[in-house]
């Protein structure tokens, strides 16, 4: 086996165990708030078929489009980080599977810094940022 295949099959496993932690976490917020995914659909602008998607572990959604959902169902985004941290370090070891291309999330960074999150979840944010970047590269 190819090592671009050994990575492409670790990112499927690595985005597997990151949706079925966060999904429910998403869809219980939801339920909890008496909120449809018609009306989170409204409050964020992100896609219903995405919504449904993420809630089901179909797909991983860009990291903007967890940031709206967050604001909008009112969970900290440090908060359903750390579930994806959890599954990074206890599951996988620690991959190392992303790419370091700093220069490109520049922009993400400040914005991220600028919303008040402290220096380690900033870090841990655009670590994500890159793995989902690289993913779509495979």
């Amino acid at each position: 086996m190819k090592q671009a295949d050994k990575i492409k099959e670790q990112v499927k496993k690595y985005e597997k165990n990151i949706l079925e932690q966060i999904a429910p976490f998403i869809h219980n917020r939801r339920k909890e708030r008496g909120i449809l995914i018609k009306d989170l659909n409204i409050m964020t602008g992100v896609g219903t078929a995405v919504i449904s998607d993420l809630e089901n572990a179909v797909s991983m959604p860009r990291i903007e489009t967890l940031l709206r959902i967050c604001e909008a169902l009112e969970i900290p985004f440090p908060t359903l980080f750390e579930q994806m941290k959890q599954v990074t370090d206890d599951k996988l070891k620690r991959s190392k599977i992303i790419v370091d291309d700093t220069n490109n999330y520049d922009k993400l960074t400040t914005f991220i810094a600028g919303l008040g999150y402290s220096k380690e979840d900033v870090a841990d944010i655009v670590s994500y940022a890159r793995f989902i970047d690289f993913k779509k590269q495979g």
